[in-house]
């Protein structure tokens, strides 16, 4: 398990799949399809 801080707007490209499990606060993840999806705590990407 890895725990990160990223600021916004930071972009990077990961290797492989990876999943985010989101646990305080909102975000907004953009997909490399160019579509983005909102998560609040608790959602799994």
């Amino acid at each position: 398990m890895d725990f990160r801080r990223v600021d916004m707007g930071s972009r990077h490209n990961l290797p492989r799949r990876q999943w985010v499990i989101h646990l305080e606060g909102a975000a907004e993840i953009g997909i490399s399809d160019g579509t983005t999806k909102a998560t609040r705590p608790e959602d799994m990407v």
